[in-house]
């Protein structure tokens, strides 16, 4: 297969993926640490200063992204089972997906075969 169709199969299946688990499940499922990951990219959002002492800020801010793109204050609290939880369902899968593509063509780099390559990432596609 080409590399553009294995791209292309790739994404759409991590997208079909994660919609129909968006549409089948749509409470967020939290873990221990989500709340301290929201807070601190709303501290970063809110102040500018992208240091913390705790967490590095590339993901806190990929949870505020949406929030900053569309100009809404990022709520006080964590937004459990918030509407507004949904930005950033849709920053995490976006990120999860450009990760997927990123890690096809570091496959690629490191010269492993394209079809290994791409059986891989359909693997990791699949899970949400």
């Amino acid at each position: 297969m080409k590399q553009s169709n294995w791209l292309t199969l790739i994404i759409g299946v991590a997208i079909a993926i994660r919609v129909l688990f968006y549409i089948n499940y749509p409470a967020y499922q939290t873990s221990g640490d989500s709340v301290t990951y929201y807070l601190t990219g709303r501290t970063m959002a809110l102040t500018g200063v992208l240091v913390d002492q705790w967490r590095t800020p590339v993901y806190p801010m990929i949870i505020a992204l949406p929030y900053l793109i569309e100009g809404i204050a990022m709520p006080e609290l964590f937004p459990y089972l918030s509407y507004e939880f949904l930005y950033i369902r849709i920053a995490q899968s976006v990120a999860g997906i450009v990760i997927l593509v990123i890690v096809f063509f570091l496959l690629l780099r490191i010269g492993i075969n394209k079809n290994v390559a791409g059986t891989y990432c359909l693997f990791m596609a699949c899970n949400r």
